[in-house]
């Protein structure tokens, strides 16, 4: 009886680290894709609840799609700022491309909103240019050249911006 207590002690010892590397490579997952655990969660229990088999090409259909829809897709993103820009009527800087993009209802699939916002402006240089101490601006527009609608020195920088 005692080797069969051993065994059971061993292989109990075995599972709990594989299950904490498991849930450490889930976390690592879900902060790299930008996916909420709690939306994977039900999505893998309503499978579960279902009864049906869980193949691995579903799995990888999931996640994709699970993560797709999270993390929105670039171009989506890219057409919003460009919304955001004609709206605005003037060159905005990322952290207030983050607020208007947000307060559209859209949530940006990052810990640092403003670089992957910016990194899809970079990616998609020919709809969007800088302008430095400006902020972005669309890339066939004329810069706007009414400085009394933009503020004293004809652009607000890194302010609150109300398009409302």
């Amino acid at each position: 009886m005692d080797q069969a207590l051993d065994k059971a002690l061993k292989r109990r010892l075995e599972l709990e680290k594989e299950l904490r590397r498991l849930n450490e490579f889930i976390h690592m997952y879900h902060e790299l894709t930008g996916t909420d655990p709690d939306e994977v969660r039900q999505e893998n229990l309503a499978r579960v609840m279902i009864g049906s088999p869980v193949s691995k090409a579903d799995l990888d259909r999931m996640a994709a799609s699970h993560a797709s829809r999270l993390r929105g897709r670039p171009a989506d993103f890219a057409q919003i700022m460009q919304d955001v820009l004609k709206e605005a009527g003037r060159p905005l800087q990322r952290g207030d491309l983050v607020e208007e993009v947000e307060k559209r209802g859209h949530s940006i699939p990052s810990t640092d909103k403003p670089r992957y916002l910016g990194t899809i402006l970079w990616r998609h240089q020919d709809v969007f240019e800088s302008h430095e101490g400006k902020g972005y601006w669309l890339k066939n527009v004329p810069l706007p050249d009414e400085p009394e609608l933009l503020g004293g020195d004809g652009w607000t920088h890194g302010s609150s911006v109300d398009l409302k």
